[in-house]
């Protein structure tokens, strides 16, 4: 079995898509530390052949905290993100069938940065076909108490 193990990044480049197509499972490392270098809560977008970093704004705790549990602040950034997206990809082919997806993703009913960042990676990966397996390893691992090194290899 070929295993990848991510964490959870927000509408990835697309080298995380094919790596997520190669393997037979991807286990979202999502009870790792949160940082501001994650890319759990952002994405590149290009708008008019410029680099865009939109940020899900996030509830910031003074403590560590695992990417599992941090929160999304209000809903007004999921209609900016469509905006962004609609302007700057619009005249693509295959816009119209892949923007409904891409609303699907920004619409989960869910206060999780990790829930949609996995999602977004999920549905693009069905979205091509792929039969990838997606597991959390906070849900199907959570009982490894280890350094994340060991738990990565105790997973393996």
């Amino acid at each position: 079995m070929k295993l990848a193990i991510l964490q959870p990044n927000f509408f990835p480049l697309k080298s995380y898509y094919d790596l997520a197509r190669k393997v037979d499972k991807v286990i979202f490392l999502d009870d790792s530390l949160y940082n501001n270098k994650s890319w759990v809560n952002k994405a590149l977008i290009k708008v008019k052949s410029k680099d865009y970093y939109f940020r899900i704004p996030i509830i910031r705790n003074e403590s560590p905290t695992q990417i599992k549990d941090i929160r999304i602040k209000g809903n007004k950034w999921r209609r900016d993100f469509l905006k962004m997206i609609n302007l700057g990809y619009q005249h693509f082919p295959n816009f119209s069938s892949v923007f409904p997806v891409i609303k699907e993703i920004v619409d989960l009913p869910t206060d999780r940065a990790a829930h949609i960042s996995a999602y977004s990676i999920f549905k693009i990966c069905s979205l091509f076909g792929a039969e990838t397996q997606f597991a959390f390893s906070s849900i199907d691992h959570g009982n490894i108490r280890a350094s994340m090194e060991n738990k990565i290899l105790d997973i393996c």
